[in-house]
């Protein structure tokens, strides 16, 4: 496994620029890196850390992932991208109708900033409106007498 002494410039100046708080100013650094520079798992990693875009998240975790498949912070974000997969994935169907717009962008799958947090809270608001559905419906069926 490659690590960076001296990384490469595009990539040396977006980890500047995350750990200075701008990753929006980061972003353009980072993916300018993972087109023209060659990255390690670290380089994808910090990418991932920049971007409130989950399927850019979810490719730089990937990325990290071949190229070191036991790296204990990729294998963290891809425990945690599998977890909101599954919180996904059990939502009521009727949620995800044609008529319902998509929810909002899952951009807290990104580590920092509390957008882990916010995931989770997106998560289980959903759950609970599911469960409230559920709810709701069964206490209609008990009123209408089925």
């Amino acid at each position: 496994m490659r690590t960076y002494n001296d990384p490469p410039p595009n990539l040396a100046q977006g980890i500047h620029l995350v750990q200075s708080g701008d990753r929006r100013a980061a972003l353009a650094y980072l993916r300018r890196a993972a087109q023209d520079e060659p990255l390690t798992a670290e380089g994808w990693l910090w990418l991932a850390a920049a971007t409130d875009d989950l399927p850019e998240y979810r490719q730089a975790v990937t990325q990290a992932l071949r190229l070191d498949s036991r790296h204990p912070v990729a294998r963290r974000m891809r425990t945690e991208l599998e977890r909101l997969d599954g919180a996904a994935a059990h939502t009521a169907p009727w949620l995800a109708s044609a008529d319902t717009p998509p929810p909002p962008r899952a951009n807290a799958a990104a580590p920092g900033d509390g957008t882990r947090r916010r995931v989770l809270w997106v998560a289980l608001a959903l759950l609970a409106a599911a469960g409230l559905c559920a709810l709701f419906a069964g206490a209609l069926l008990v009123l209408v007498g089925g």
